[in-house]
């Protein structure tokens, strides 16, 4: 199915999003949930990654759109940056201020990390450590190990929150 279609998301309150056919323009599947955040899905070929406003953050098959687990962690009242994707992992944060590591199979919590602030921009993934960006008086980027063992953590920057953006490493050209 990869290549075949998208996934769109509806406006964040009217809660349904759609498997859409790059072919004929078909909708394939449509999911109704609370509140689909305005974030967008990651999708790793047979899975699709949503969060809602409400907190839970869901795993769909791709080909099917059935659910397959959901994870809704506490305190969380929203997720706003959009979850990444790598190997058997999606990584995720919210606003109860942690950053999640999934497995993409079952939505088990492998480990979660404490950013002590809410999370500005997506975490991305480079050189087998996740990068996250936090802190609305502080300012603070993490480098996280990407295993399955757990974080270990450093700050590589604090400073102003008004730097807020998608922190995305360079790609080696091919």
């Amino acid at each position: 199915m990869r290549g075949e279609f998208a996934v769109v998301l509806s406006h964040p309150h009217v809660g349904t999003f759609w498997a859409i056919s790059l072919k004929d323009h078909k909708v394939l599947w449509a999911h109704n949930t609370e509140n689909v955040t305005g974030m967008w899905p990651a999708l790793d070929g047979q899975h699709v990654y949503v969060g809602c406003n409400s907190g839970r953050f869901s795993a769909y098959d791709l080909a099917t759109g059935k659910e397959l687990w959901t994870f809704a962690p506490p305190l969380m009242n929203s997720m706003v940056p959009s979850p990444v994707v790598y190997g058997n992992r999606v990584y995720l944060a919210g606003h109860n201020r942690h950053l999640y590591c999934l497995d993409t199979q079952s939505g088990k919590v492998l480990w979660s990390f404490d950013t002590g602030d809410y999370p500005y921009g997506s975490p991305a993934l480079a050189g087998g450590l996740v990068f996250f960006a936090s802190g609305s008086n502080r300012g603070r980027l993490f480098a996280l190990r990407a295993g399955a063992s757990g974080p270990a953590s450093w700050p590589l920057w604090r400073g102003s929150p008004s730097c807020n953006g998608a922190v995305e490493p360079a790609a080696p050209k091919p």
